[in-house]
């Protein structure tokens, strides 16, 4: 049985901001209320959880972190290209 939960956005890649600064391709990020309950593949993310919205995030990368200070000279990375999580 799925686990409910509000919003799952889903991205090229899913970057947790870890210490390892691991990255995930075709990644997905489930949202309940405003707490991160869990990021990880698409297709893992979407066989675990079931929600009321689903945001596509085709060409974006998602960064799951409630504060990030990211210098977006040093990625290359502009800001048009990121959905962050609350």
């Amino acid at each position: 049985m799925k686990i409910p939960v509000d919003h799952i956005i889903c991205g090229d890649y899913v970057l947790p901001m870890d210490q390892s600064f691991t990255v995930i391709e075709k990644g997905a990020v489930a949202i309940n209320g405003n707490k991160i309950l869990d990021a990880g593949p698409s297709e893992e993310i979407s066989g675990k959880y079931i929600a009321g919205k689903i945001s596509a995030g085709e060409g974006k990368a998602v960064l799951p972190a409630s504060s990030i200070r990211i210098p977006m000279q040093q990625w290359y990375i502009s800001e048009e290209s990121l959905m962050i999580c609350p």
